[in-house]
């Protein structure tokens, strides 16, 4: 029996699957993705933090129904020390992990929208993604980024 690999990967806008060793592949599609302009804009008006508790306040220019607004906080890098096996005393390095996840209907506008820190880093270690998704087609109709 042969040994298990990850293969890392990608989803471009729901439509193209491609394996982390297709960088010019990868790159010609974010490419072209990134010329594709937003149905929607969204605005992080305010990201207040209370605890571990964070309130992401946002608007959109526009009112939109049948959609959702997905929000993620995501920690920019995340290191990683080998401590067994073949690989020990390196280490591994990722990048963009989400660390929390949540979801809404698009119904008000302006609204917000929660997340939890996890303890023990900084603000500025990580960033709020939001983006508005289609319900019927899972299509990604605007997007925006922000850090703490």
């Amino acid at each position: 029996m042969g040994h298990p690999f990850i293969h890392p990967s990608l989803l471009s806008t729901a439509k193209k699957e491609f394996v982390g060793s297709d960088a010019g592949k990868i790159s010609a599609a974010v490419n072209n993705g990134l010329k594709i302009k937003a149905d929607v804009l969204i605005s992080i008006d305010k990201i207040e933090k209370k605890g571990k508790s964070i309130t992401v306040n946002f608007s959109f220019d526009k009112i939109i129904m049948h959609s959702r607004i997905q929000a993620a906080l995501v920690q920019k890098q995340v290191l990683t020390n080998i401590l067994k096996g073949e690989n020990r005393g390196l280490k591994l390095i990722n990048y963009n992990v989400v660390r929390d996840f949540n979801s809404l209907s698009t119904g008000n506008n302006p609204a917000s929208i929660s997340l939890n820190m996890p303890a023990g880093y900084k603000d500025s270690d990580f960033t709020v993604v939001l983006f508005v998704q289609d319900d019927a087609s899972g299509r990604v109709i605007g997007a925006v980024q922000k850090t703490l």
